[in-house]
């Protein structure tokens, strides 16, 4: 009864400490959002605000502003950065707490507010043992356009395995054309880890790095985990040339699905009327998927003879033909 009794206590002094808390957030911040407005509309200089701080509230501020700067963008996002160093401390406290999402929200603002200050930070939160704040560190650190972090970022890529390779390539992206040597390096270098090559090569193409081409074709000419050839094919579909189009026949054969499809793709990008023959054979492929893709990529060479021919007959591939000419949805 007694440890019943203590434990009920704590919950009503935990409840209340927490709502005064709120309370006082609630206060300075109606305090702070006016004299925040006027900064950003350049009324007030930064350094007057920051002189509205108690030293208790700074805690809070840096919440309180980290709310504001994810939302703005341009001048407005300026005047708020230069607030920022008078905060850093606090911000960088918070990156040593417990809990990985503060220590995630941390990291976040602090590469919103001050990603020059603070990339070393950043870059130490990269091996952070939560993957959500090492994720958080990654983005920022591509955010601030800094190319010059990419080695870094490349080798510590094989730990997200849990996101999409679309999603760190879309993030690489944002490094812009500077990154393509980094990018190429890792994707032709064989001691790195094929997840982080396949990453570089959906980057590479997003980038549209037509270098990358007689790489990826290299990759394709010799044996190797299919889902990096596929994704080599996908790069090869996107800046490839006509030269390149031997080892994309080759890999229509290939006995991995996922190479077939990529391939099919590829020769209706890259190919002419010459391909038509290797699209229709695909037709009857084992997989759905690469016959849909071949008829596709009929209707783009010029084979819609071929495709009305099959919709024409009792084929199993039939219903394929029709979807790609228009008489299904799709």
């Amino acid at each position: 009864m007694l440890l019943s009794v203590i434990a009920a206590l704590t919950t009503v002094y935990i409840r209340a400490r927490y709502e005064r808390i709120a309370a006082h957030r609630a206060v300075v911040e109606e305090r702070w959002a006016p004299l925040l407005l006027d900064v950003l509309d350049g009324d007030l200089s930064p350094d007057t605000l920051a002189m509205e701080l108690a030293p208790g509230d700074l805690p809070y501020f840096t919440d309180f502003v980290g709310r504001f700067v994810r939302r703005l963008a341009g001048p407005e996002q300026e005047r708020l950065v230069a607030l920022a160093h008078p905060l850093l401390p606090e911000l960088r406290r918070a990156l040593r707490v417990r809990s990985p999402e503060r220590r995630a929200v941390a990291v976040d603002t602090l590469g919103l507010l001050a990603p020059s200050a603070g990339s070393e930070d950043l870059l130490a939160a990269l091996d952070d043992p939560s993957p959500l704040v090492a994720m958080v560190a990654a983005r920022a650190l591509t955010r601030s356009g800094r190319v010059d972090h990419v080695d870094r970022l490349l080798s510590r890529l094989a730990r997200f395995q849990d996101w999409r390779p679309s999603y760190l390539a879309a993030m690489l992206t944002a490094l812009g054309p500077s990154a393509v040597p980094a990018l190429l390096h890792a994707f032709a270098d064989g001691e790195t880890p094929v997840r982080v090559r396949i990453v570089a090569a959906e980057a590479l193409s997003r980038l549209n790095a037509a270098v990358a081409a007689d790489t990826a074709a290299a990759i394709l000419g010799t044996p190797g985990d299919p889902e990096l050839g596929a994704a080599a094919l996908r790069l090869l579909a996107r800046v490839g040339h006509d030269v390149h189009l031997p080892v994309i026949r080759t890999a229509l054969s290939s006995e991995a699905e996922s190479m077939r499809l990529a391939a099919a793709k590829a020769l209706a990008s890259l190919g002419d009327d010459r391909e038509i023959p290797l699209l229709v054979r695909a037709l009857d492929d084992p997989s759905r998927w690469v016959a849909e893709q071949a008829a596709r990529g009929l209707l783009v060479l010029n084979g819609r003879p071929h495709l009305e021919k099959l919709a024409a007959s009792r084929s199993l591939r039939t219903s394929i033909a029709i979807e790609v000419l228009g008489d299904l949805p799709k």
